[in-house]
């Protein structure tokens, strides 16, 4: 495969996203990327990252697929973590209790509070899996 020209300036995250991915293929032979509903996912030995919305953010697809169901994901997260390696993405405040956090991200959020400022948080990589 070729390489897409640069063409947007440096804004052009999807673009770099491509081309990155193109540059790492041959590592990334044997990986199997899959968006699906967390509940039609059933595998055993693999490593699942998932990038569920944000508890307590406003969704930007909740017209169309409702609320997501933070409560059922925690109980998928906890019977797949006997068997894998899962991986998920959130703020730091929200994370459970018997989690464990691999990664911390300092971030700011893109919402400004009253006065106007910028938001700080904390965005982080957790698991429930007791393999680490």
């Amino acid at each position: 495969m070729q390489e897409i020209q640069r063409g947007g300036g440096e804004g052009n995250y999807a673009l770099r996203g491509h081309n990155s991915i193109l540059k790492k293929m041959k590592t990334l032979m044997k990986a199997e990327f899959t968006c699906k509903d967390f509940t039609d996912l059933n595998y055993e030995n693999c490593i699942i990252y998932c990038d569920p919305p944000y508890k307590g953010t406003t969704p930007y697809y909740k017209k169309i697929l409702g609320e997501f169901p933070y409560d059922k994901f925690l109980d998928w997260i906890h019977k797949q973590s006997k068997n894998n390696l899962i991986l998920v993405s959130e703020y730091k405040h929200n994370v459970p209790e018997d989690a464990t956090i691999v990664l911390e991200i300092p971030s700011r959020t893109s919402i400004r509070d009253k006065s106007g400022n910028v938001i700080e948080t904390v965005e982080v990589l957790y698991t429930l899996s007791k393999q680490l």
